[in-house]
């Protein structure tokens, strides 16, 4: 229906650690014909996972931006939205 209504493309801004599947999102994308774009960043402190916290800006830039030009979690499939979340009205030191 998405696609037969003339759109082609749809972004799916889940992110590491909330709902990101790079391969799952392939696979619809190729039984739907629809582009996905993927999303590179962050949501809000509560979803970070592993060592996230203690990365520093540098690191985290360097995975943001290998994760548009290079691929996603060890794969070509690239980010094409950078997503940059917090906590509910708030930053902590985070």
């Amino acid at each position: 229906m998405f696609k037969e209504a003339g759109d082609g493309a749809i972004a799916e801004v889940g992110t590491q650690g909330y709902s990101r599947d790079v391969l799952k999102i392939k696979k619809i994308s190729r039984l739907t014909g629809v582009h996905i774009i993927c999303a590179t960043g962050f949501i809000k402190e509560s979803y970070f996972t592993g060592d996230f916290l203690n990365l520093t800006e540098a690191e985290l830039t360097k995975k943001f931006v290998d994760e548009v030009e290079e691929g996603i979690d060890h794969t070509a499939i690239r980010a094409g939205v950078i997503k940059i979340g917090a906590s509910y009205n708030k930053f902590s030191e985070a």
